[in-house]
């Protein structure tokens, strides 16, 4: 299955069916499901932008982060289904390729592994 490294608390909140985007640098011509890999660091405080995001995002945002949980384990899996530019979800942020996902599947026993960057094979 095909892996994807994301910082906390963009992994959790992908998982848990919040975060229905994620924005990256570059696009991916793949489609279908992918294990959502929680990377061992966290995003800086400042980066996440709450005041930009709904409210109804915030205090989770902010939970997600404050309890930098699971970090090196695979939290579970999403499908990839499409790769735009323009994305109306308040997760997109300008100037990036928007991942768009749906389906979020979260494992109850998260799985230890060791990240990659960009796509990676994983075998659980």
């Amino acid at each position: 299955m095909r892996a994807l490294t994301i910082k906390q608390p963009w992994a959790e909140l992908i998982v848990e069916g919040l975060k229905d985007v994620e924005n990256r640098s570059w696009r991916t011509a793949y489609r279908g499901r992918l294990a959502v890999h929680a990377g061992l660091r966290r995003a800086d405080f400042d980066d996440l932008a709450l005041d930009a995001m709904p409210k109804k995002y915030r205090r989770p945002i902010e939970n997600a982060w404050q309890r930098h949980a699971d970090a090196g384990k695979v939290l579970g899996t999403v499908e990839l289904v499409d790769c735009i530019e323009g994305s109306r979800s308040p997760w997109a942020i300008d100037g990036y390729w928007h991942w768009i996902l749906r389906d979020p599947r979260p494992y109850a026993r998260k799985v230890a592994a060791k990240g990659k960057l960009n796509l990676w094979e994983w075998t659980r």
